[in-house]
């Protein structure tokens, strides 16, 4: 998960990062189970973790990653 992805300037940065984590979680390109960092994934978007901690919050929301306090999410 290292090659940095562009999101659109106009549209809300951590609804952007939501939407592809969710596609990467419902294609299987992010397999189940694999941790996610909020550091890996804010190197990847090129962003700060909050708007990474915000998507996270929403996945877990919508019951696609768990999130464990001082771990990471999976």
């Amino acid at each position: 998960m290292t090659v940095e992805t562009q999101l659109n300037p106009t549209q809300p940065v951590n609804q952007q990062i939501y939407r592809i984590l969710r596609r990467d979680i419902v294609h299987c390109l992010i397999a189940p189970g694999t941790p996610l960092s909020e550091k890996e994934v804010s190197v990847r978007f090129n962003v700060s973790r909050q708007p990474v901690r915000e998507a996270f919050i929403k996945l877990a929301e919508n019951g696609l990653i768990q999130i464990r306090p001082q771990r990471a999410a999976m």
